[in-house]
């Protein structure tokens, strides 16, 4: 039976590996089953596994009852997503048969643990009942059924929105403050698409603004969050997913506005990428401990680039996540599409170019880290990396968009293999047997993945018009989108109303076509890459004919064409006439 891999923090001995063969042996000996879900970033997850298990009081009460279990939340996303009521550490007790029992959110010392153990053991002699772990809100309930539906989840969620935000300080949420990127992303999609700034947009701007106090100017990026109502009182583990979110919103922020101001916060970001989280071939790591090995963070942190080096660098997790690589991308070519800077577009064309060939299979399927293509597959590294195809497709095309067009629908169709259900729609977070590879023995279909996925699925609609993408789109976020789903996400529902925005917005694709060495061909392709970055809802593709062919563009949108095309400015008229059908 494996340990799990070795933990610098974690006494050697004391865990066993997520597997079959560990809970065969929990129900075999009928030992409680004591699951840490951690992080390699996690301050308390490494002060609790140092001190506290191992604590030789704990220890020996843990090798007489108890089979402790260690899972790196970065390694399995699902099991995150099971736990992200709690966050990290979390400790969950299970009964020899995999029951739940009671869970734990944060760090507890040796004194109390032993306490904690020891009642544990009560509760279980005494047969039940359990409290249970507090369950992401599993969508149930009456569907939003229909068009007219659709139309009544999008308000549901505008109004979750506007609920939960926090006029005096800015930002979603009050208890602590966290740069989520959705809901700042969706008040700038609606600027973008209305034309016109709304009350969504001046929440998203003002957020911009308050998260400022999270950069870090020194070394570059941007901190996890802030520990209290205010946004200045960081905690400073750099997590690239909060990272790759900001850069993109401050990207389009300044694409909107063209002030200096986001232009500088969103290269910030991307020194942190080039100096501490880039590895050798040009793909991205994930996370970055708050601690150096000399100070912790929050001293470390407060001092100046200088000063800091005495003490040491925090520690990055050189373990390469396909999902972080996909949003690391994203970010990157959002900022070529606000700046034409073709540094960020040769980053991230090299990462993806990397996980194209490392970390997705011939068929498809994609792994969420190369370097272990044998663990369980995961929906969101397809629908992340999905969404980064399609962005380097509109980046780059015509030089090669076509491969990386190709390369998005071979993952659409594996994504709709491997994690679709086919009866009631939406998809499941992990591939494959669910007592292998799911959640204590089922397969669950969460929120924020499917999110992304629909998102990813209506872009390539938008592309293709094949109508398959919209269809198993829409019937994903009517899947996941149920009135106690929404409201227990709040501040992370804003992900699923963008792709609510999107089924319901009108949107078109520009095809050109004709002779590329001819001048007009340039010219179209130049109007038609800066209609697609002005307006979300515009896609562009280019095809090369024959010597001779006059140039033209065809505008096409949900069945219909225009006429060609052949005059560069007039190009827009057209797009706006398809826009406002």
């Amino acid at each position: 039976m494996a340990e799990a891999e070795p933990d610098r923090h974690a006494p050697p001995g004391v865990f066993r590996a997520w597997t079959p063969e560990t809970f065969a042996r929990a129900k075999r000996e009928r030992r409680i089953v004591v699951l840490m879900v951690s992080t390699t970033w996690c301050h308390w997850c490494h002060v609790m596994k140092r001190e506290t298990y191992g604590d030789p009081a704990v220890r020996a009460a843990l090798a007489r009852h108890f089979q402790p279990v260690l899972v790196d939340a970065d390694e399995r996303p699902d099991l995150a997503e099971r736990f992200r009521n709690y966050r990290w550490p979390t400790t969950a007790f299970l009964t020899p048969d995999a029951e739940p029992i009671l869970a734990l959110r944060g760090y507890r010392n040796p004194k109390a643990f032993l306490g904690i153990l020891a009642d544990v053991r009560r509760r279980v002699a005494r047969g039940g009942p359990h409290p249970g772990f507090d369950e992401p809100a599993k969508p149930t309930g009456a569907r939003f059924e229909g068009e007219a539906g659709l139309v009544r989840m999008r308000d549901r969620l505008r109004a979750e929105l506007v609920e939960h935000y926090d006029p005096k300080r800015a930002g979603w949420g009050t208890r602590q403050k966290y740069p989520v990127p959705e809901p700042v992303e969706y008040g700038l999609w609606r600027r973008l698409t209305d034309g016109k700034p709304s009350p969504a947009y001046e929440r998203s701007i003002a957020t911009l603004a308050a998260t400022e106090a999270l950069i870090d100017r020194a070394w570059g990026g941007v901190y996890q969050y802030s520990v209290g109502a205010t946004w200045d009182r960081w905690h400073p583990e750099k997590i690239m997913s909060v990272n790759a979110g900001a850069l993109t919103t401050y990207a389009v922020a300044h694409r909107i506005t063209g002030e200096t101001r986001w232009l500088r916060n969103a290269r910030d970001v991307v020194r942190w990428f080039e100096r501490f989280m880039t590895a050798s071939d040009g793909r991205f790591y994930g996370t970055q401990d708050a601690d150096a090995p000399r100070m912790k963070g929050e001293a470390l942190y407060r001092l100046g680039a200088k000063e800091r080096a005495r003490h040491g660098i925090p520690r990055v997790n050189p373990r390469v996540y396909t999902k972080d690589n996909g949003e690391a991308a994203l970010g990157l070519l959002a900022l070529h599409a606000a700046t034409g800077d073709v540094k960020p577009l040769a980053m991230a064309r090299r990462a993806l170019e990397q996980v194209r060939a490392k970390a997705v299979r011939a068929d498809g399927i994609v792994v969420h880290e190369a370097e272990r293509p044998n663990a369980p597959l995961f929906l969101a590294d397809h629908a992340v990396l999905g969404r980064a195809f399609l962005a380097m497709h509109q980046a780059s095309a015509p030089v090669d968009g076509a491969v990386w067009l190709a390369a998005a629908k071979r993952v659409a169709r594996a994504m709709n293999q491997r994690f679709l259900d086919r009866a009631q729609g939406g998809y499941f977070d992990v591939a494959g047997d669910p007592v292998t590879n799911g959640v204590f023995g089922r397969r669950i279909k969460s929120f924020e993945p499917n999110a992304v996925a629909a998102r990813f699925l209506l872009e390539l609609f938008a592309i293709t018009e094949d109508p398959a993408y919209e269809r198993e789109a829409t019937r994903a976020i009517t899947a996941v989108g149920r009135v106690n789903a929404i409201d227990a996400h709040w501040r992370y529902s804003a992900g699923l109303l963008i792709a609510v925005e999107q089924r319901l917005a009108p949107w078109v694709r520009i095809e050109i076509v004709g002779d590329p060495k001819r001048p007009a061909y340039a010219a179209l392709v130049k109007r038609a890459r800066a209609l697609a970055r002005a307006h979300p809802g515009v896609y562009w593709t280019a095809r090369a004919e024959g010597a001779d062919a006059q140039p033209a563009a065809l505008v096409c949108g949900r069945g219909t064409c225009s006429d060609p095309v052949e005059d560069a400015l007039t190009l827009a008229l057209v797009v706006d006439r398809v826009l406002a059908r």
